[in-house]
């Protein structure tokens, strides 16, 4: 409609310009004639009239007039048009009718915009909160019920399955800020983040979940946040009973309640005579942070450093933090808090759960830089560290950590798949106390951890890393992985990967859906490597992809995997090409043998 109104506007210029011209024309070229006159002829000349001529025409005034009709009379015809389609247009605005490409247009206009997938009772608040806070969005819906309400509103609509990629498309996905999936089946929000995380890696996802047992798997698919409704909704009433009765007065842990991007909020009123301070909440508690504090005569200081006292009656607004799954990253732990640190989500997986099971709470991070940050925000009792990772290798990592009190008693194990004389050399250079090769057996790296927690529980109170017993022990000093099995004649050995995986089926499914999802984007990575010749990042890749295929037991691809990651350190240009043609084949094959098995269990 703004486009109509647009093009009327320019028109009646173009017209009035032409009336102008007309007008001056006849007044010069005709003698005797008046400016009245002279623009009475102009009107007559370019509108579809047969009045009289108020003034008889000389021939340069009749050959005037000839390119005055051509110029002119287009222009009226263009005027009327346009107004009369801006005035059907709005009639057919105000009930709601549309065609669906005026719709592709508008929404061909927009950028850094929301799309709503789903409009139901949900769906429709959250598309009134970004109407009133004047934020661009489309809706995709395919309910006809649904589809009236948003005609109705006006709102921008594309009418199709959510799920569908060609759907999301016309929605404009490239070129989308967020995805906000609000169906009711939590199968279509998993497709939705799934298929959104494809189109635009970059875009913020967030979907509905309702069922406890999905809400990984959804946050797996690609997913930023899941909430749930229902959650939200009875947390809400919980913490409000809390607080009217007061019994929130100790901090104990983190709060149940919802996180955004792995913090959240939870209130802590101080009921004791004797004042203290924000850092001792902070030290008792299991916080991150302080966003506030609600004073007990109603006043409210915002982020208040660590010496203001905090008085009976104040309520002190601690920030927590919490992992993607939900559980927090800083609950009182079963037996020790560990924060591993590794780019290759499979093995992050594999080791988390054998950690787990061992009694230990894990934080995960995927590089060097969150690394840094959780350490800082949790002060774990170990830490774990791949040396290969994006943004700060694990040496930079162990290093700068040493820097800070904080850390300088703190376990830290360094562990990489290549087991040479340098990797002990750097390790222990950079600080850390054990050096362990990287296998998909976690049984060397859970010996490790349990000496180190050992070692300390006999010694509680060390005055540095380099007086603990083994401190920065050499691989030779530690549990060797056993040399890798010959090539199988298979893709894949799935006695292996069960082994790995502990016996446990849901954690190797698990392994399976992260590697199926993680493979082509690592292989996309290698060919975008390669054409360019970047050594760095195909060095990179390949490592993570090795450390994926190993998990399976894929000797062959994961072989592959190691040729092409030592040609590209060695940036051995005329290898890496006939190497990477390898690694494709090889990893081709292990991706249909995973498909066929997958099938395979599936239909038995």
């Amino acid at each position: 409609m703004k486009e109509s109104a647009r093009h009327i506007l320019q028109i009646l210029v173009f017209v009035a310009l032409v009336l102008s011209i007309g007008t001056g024309g006849y007044w010069i070229i005709e003698d005797g004639i008046t400016v009245g006159d002279a623009f009475y002829m102009t009107v007559t000349a370019i509108t579809p009239t047969q009045f009289d001529e108020s003034h008889e025409l000389s021939v340069p005034g009749r050959y005037f007039t000839v390119a005055l009709v051509f110029c002119g009379f287009g222009a009226v015809v263009a005027f009327a048009t346009q107004f009369a389609r801006w005035v059907i247009q709005s009639e057919l605005e105000g009930v709601g009718v549309i065609t669906r490409k005026q719709m592709r247009r508008r929404i061909s206009r927009m950028r850094e915009h929301y799309i709503v997938c789903g409009y139901g009772k949900i769906g429709g608040a959250i598309c009134k909160e970004l109407k009133d806070h004047q934020l661009p969005f489309v809706v995709i819906t395919d309910d006809d019920a649904s589809i009236a309400a948003v005609e109705r509103e006006g709102f921008a609509l594309v009418r199709g399955n959510p799920t569908a990629d060609a759907t999301l498309k016309e929605a404009a996905i490239e070129r989308a800020q967020g995805v906000i999936a609000v169906l009711t089946d939590d199968s279509n929000n998993l497709f939705i983040s799934l298929a959104a995380r494809e189109l635009n890696p970059k875009i913020f996802i967030i979907a509905r979940g309702e069922d406890s047992g999905v809400e990984d798997r959804i946050l797996r698919a690609g997913a930023d946040i899941v909430v749930s409704p229902m959650k939200l909704g009875g947390r809400q009433i919980a913490e409000l009973i809390k607080q009217q009765s007061d019994s929130s007065s100790v901090v104990t842990g983190v709060s149940d309640q919802s996180s955004v991007l792995g913090v959240s909020l939870k209130p802590h009123r101080h009921d004791a005579q004797q004042a203290t301070t924000v850092g001792g909440i902070l030290h008792g508690s299991a916080a991150v942070g302080v966003a506030g504090i609600q004073r007990g005569d109603g006043t409210f200081d915002p982020t208040p450093p660590p010496q203001t006292a905090v008085h009976q009656g104040d309520t002190v607004i601690l920030v927590t933090r919490t992992s993607q799954a939900g559980d927090s990253f800083n609950r009182p732990p079963s037996g020790k808090t560990i924060l591993l640190a590794d780019d290759h989500r499979a093995l992050r997986l594999l080791f988390t759960r054998k950690l787990a099971a061992a009694g230990h709470d894990v934080i995960q991070a995927a590089n060097g830089d969150d690394a840094l940050a959780m350490a800082r925000a949790t002060t774990p009792d170990l830490i774990v560290l791949d040396v290969n990772m994006p943004e700060r290798d694990g040496y930079q990592v162990c290093h700068e950590l040493r820097q800070s009190k904080q850390f300088a008693t703190t376990p830290i194990i360094l562990y990489s798949g290549n087991d040479t004389a340098e990797f002990a050399q750097r390790g222990k250079a950079a600080g850390a106390d054990t050096c362990v090769r990287k296998t998909s057996k976690s049984s060397e790296l859970l010996a490790s951890i349990e000496t180190i927690f050992s070692q300390r529980h006999v010694n509680r109170h060390p005055e540095s890393p380099s007086e603990q017993p083994d401190a920065r022990s050499s691989p030779a000093d530690q549990p060797v992985a056993s040399e890798d099995p010959p090539p199988h004649s298979r893709p894949f050995d799935f006695e292996t990967a069960m082994d790995n995986a502990g016996g446990d089926e849901a954690l190797l499914s698990e392994l399976i859906v992260a590697m199926e999802e993680e493979t082509p984007r690592m292989m996309n990575e290698i060919r975008t490597a390669v054409a360019e010749s970047d050594y760095k990042s195909l060095e990179r890749a390949a490592h993570a992809l090795k450390g994926s295929l190993v998990v399976f037991g894929a000797d062959a691809a994961s072989e592959a995997a190691t040729q092409l990651e030592i040609a590209a350190r060695q940036q051995d240009a005329d290898s890496i090409e006939r190497l990477n043609d390898n690694l494709q084949k090889q990893v081709a094959e292990v991706t249909r043998a995973l498909e066929q098995h997958a099938r395979t269990l599936t239909t038995g």
